[in-house]
């Protein structure tokens, strides 16, 4: 039994109950499996997605416990469905009992991402390197990219998108007369004037910038926000999740690359404060931007 496959169920299952896969689905619909890496990821990006044999063998094992069902059809690729047994009995015979479950469904794809990435470099040394490149001036290979959206390299100071590309947001400008809604709800007047001397460092500390929290409880509501607001759907809404996941992980570590910060910032945040920007989604992420701004000294 491969040492992913716990990992690989759990977010299957997952998957298949928040509907990011179809009622009737097939091992390759999965956001993690092999096929949807992008093809200019790193070796380190692509250690992050789940094997087509682990994921075969997921399914298969979730065959056997009963949870899914396969479609029996002699005349087409496999289909598989899920089935009503409650997975109480499962969950209890994960690694660590339900923990696992529990863990997943609080941290997402980024649980899935870093397990796989390092059971894959301790099953394959020679392939993946063991620790991401320095950053260069011409680019980075993102090792929170792949599943999360950010797979292509990506400039770390300027972000440029190609004419092609339908997810390349417009810039936000801030101004002195711009008004924001904190994250509690009220409204406050702020000026760019009363800005802090950025940081120019690639890494900051959370413990340094106070502002920092402030982000992270901005972008936990702009994760709840766009998830119990249906009303505001979207094609990529579940890629954007994924990278604001990203994001409100980052933003809890006690070094914060500000290269990964500011892609991130430009190619979801401020995507949704220009595509929500009379609503709460684009207020919250408007708010976000002009933190970061100060906070992680980027130009958005």
């Amino acid at each position: 039994m491969s040492e992913a496959l716990p990992y690989v169920e759990v977010a299957m299952l997952h998957a298949i109950i928040n509907k990011d896969v179809p009622r009737y689905f097939r091992a390759d619909d999965f956001a993690f499996h092999e096929s949807k890496a992008e093809p200019t990821a790193s070796l380190l990006v692509k250690a992050g997605f789940a094997t087509n044999g682990e994921v075969e063998e997921a399914l298969s094992a979730l065959i056997e416990y009963r949870l899914i069902e396969a479609v029996d059809d002699p005349n087409t690729s496999q289909d598989y469905f899920l089935s009503d047994k409650p997975w109480d009995g499962y969950k209890n015979n994960l690694p660590n009992g339900p923990t696992l479950f529990d863990r997943y469904e609080a941290r997402g794809p980024i649980l899935l991402q870093e397990a796989l990435t390092k059971i894959h470099r301790e099953t394959s040394p020679h392939e993946i390197p063991d620790e991401p490149e320095g950053i260069p001036a011409d680019g980075v290979d993102l090792p929170l990219g792949g599943m999360l959206g950010l797979g292509a390299p990506l400039q770390s100071s300027t972000v440029s998108f190609s004419t092609s590309d339908r997810h390349a947001p417009e810039p936000v400008r801030l101004s002195e007369s711009d008004t924001f809604p904190s994250s509690g709800g009220a409204v406050q007047q702020d000026t760019l004037d009363s800005y802090r001397i950025p940081a120019t460092n690639r890494y900051v500390s959370k413990y340094d910038n106070q502002e920092i929290k402030e982000i992270a409880e901005d972008v936990a509501n702009l994760i709840s926000a766009i998830k119990e607001d249906r009303t505001n759907d979207f094609d990529d809404r579940e890629g954007r999740l994924a990278d604001l996941l990203a994001l409100d992980f980052m933003l809890k570590q006690d070094q914060i690359s500000v290269p990964l910060v500011e892609t991130l910032m430009r190619q979801t945040v401020q995507y949704l404060a220009k595509r929500f920007v009379d609503v709460a989604i684009g207020q919250i992420a408007t708010h976000i931007l002009k933190l970061a701004v100060n906070a992680f000294g980027i130009q958005l």
